[in-house]
């Protein structure tokens, strides 16, 4: 594991915007803050999803405890200039929704799914509107979700130490549960099989075609959220304890990329800017940092 530190007058650099700083090994610029979105009515934001296809942001928006089945959630739609396009446009107040404390998301088709404590839920693509949920018997903390290449996905339940694989007809699959997972949070399905994150611990795993769960890297902290797929191989990690993104290599190699982060939770990655979006959880805030390939 290589952590990069910033040292003043040396080879590292430090870039710093608000408290936030850029370590980077290579030449100025690697990561440059494209713009921050706060006092804009988010609340507690907890992942951050690119559309691709009508080229928006996607923020689920907790409104409180993450546990909580009040009721009182929503998610949001945001530019890629850093504006709310509708605050709360799937709203759990409005007709037929049903949102208590969506965390991860994931589209599949013209579905958007939401991890939602005991439940996955779908919504149109589009309008937004709901198209139905899966409840997962015995599932205490659903957390994060990413598509399966089958028309399904993966969602990890933190309270149990499970992933699951829920298919396009709502059928629920155990795929893996570990002791060592710790608190499983992201996913990515990779060539290399499933990264699994734990948020009680330091470490990703990676699931084979085979079922085998394999210690892959190691973090520098603890506290791991959300995990993406960069445009030059590496992924790009979230940690809480860490305050910080870190980048994971082809093999396992760590490094810091960015510290100084408040409570950085689900990331989002932006394929078109090379853009990893960054939910602030206690700071009602989103950012978008573009990092140089």
């Amino acid at each position: 594991m290589s952590v990069r530190r910033i040292i003043a007058g040396a080879l590292f650099l430090g870039l710093s915007w608000g408290g936030i700083t850029a370590c980077a090994g290579r030449p100025a610029g690697e990561v440059r803050q494209l713009w921050r979105l706060d006092d804009a009515g988010l609340s507690t934001p907890e992942s951050v999803l690119w559309d691709p296809r009508a080229d928006v942001y996607l923020v689920s928006n907790i409104v409180g405890s993450p546990s909580d089945e009040d009721g009182d959630a929503f998610i949001a739609r945001v530019s890629p200039d850093g504006k709310v396009a509708a605050l709360r446009w799937i709203d759990s107040r409005g007709a037929g929704v049903r949102l208590d404390a969506p965390k991860g998301m994931a589209l599949v088709g013209d579905s958007l799914w939401v991890a939602d404590i005991h439940s996955v839920r779908r919504f149109d693509r589009v309008s937004g509107a709901p198209q139905g949920s899966v409840p997962i018997a015995d599932s205490v903390f659903l957390n994060d979700l990413c598509p399966d290449g089958r028309g399904g996905v993966y969602v990890s339940d933190s309270g149990t130490g499970r992933v699951y694989q829920v298919d396009a007809d709502g059928a629920v699959r155990l795929v893996v549960e570990d002791p060592r997972l710790n608190q499983p949070n992201g996913l990515l399905d990779t060539a290399g099989g499933l990264v699994v994150l734990s948020f009680g611990g330091e470490q990703a795993f990676r699931l084979t075609a085979g079922g085998e769960l394999v210690p892959w890297a190691s973090l520098p902290a603890a506290g791991l959220d959300g995990v993406v797929a960069a445009g030059d191989g590496s992924l790009i990690v979230s940690s809480w304890k860490g305050r910080a993104l870190y980048r994971i290599d082809a093999n396992g190699r760590s490094e810091v990329l960015v510290s100084g982060l408040a409570a950085p939770a689900d990331i989002g990655w932006d394929a078109s800017r090379s853009a990893v979006l960054v939910p602030l959880f206690t700071d009602d805030a989103v950012i978008a940092l573009q990092v140089t390939e």
